[in-house]
């Protein structure tokens, strides 16, 4: 789901996998927050800040972002669910932020994003 960081070690590779696995449990969680993943991990939330940030150059927020981001292209590139449900399922309470963030990480908006995909 997410790419995995060049040149881990082999502690920072079972870190990437744990929080991937995590992140793929929980993205479609309205309510899943930095705080959840920290404690799901072991750590507290400025401990994940710091080595996710050490790993990725990303802060964690934006980690969730990116998974599920990933996740909304897959739906709209394999389905014709509406785009206001795909927002839902990847985790998004309303559209407007899922809109605006789809279109800042891909460059178009959802819809444009189905129509040139599907």
């Amino acid at each position: 789901m997410l790419d995995r960081p060049e040149q881990l070690s082999r502690m920072g590779c079972e870190f990437w996998e744990k929080t991937c696995d995590i992140l793929k449990q929980n993205y479609s969680a309205v309510d899943f927050t930095i705080g959840i993943l920290a404690e799901d991990l072991g750590m507290g939330p400025r401990s994940l800040h710091r080595k996710i940030k050490a790993l990725t150059d990303r802060a964690p927020l934006q980690l969730i972002a990116e998974c599920r981001l990933k996740q909304a292209a897959k739906l709209l590139r394999s389905s014709s669910i509406p785009i206001s449900e795909v927002a839902h399922e990847v985790g998004f309470a309303t559209l407007s932020p899922f809109c605006w963030r789809f279109r800042k990480e891909f460059g178009r908006t959802p819809s444009q994003y189905r129509k040139d995909e599907f």
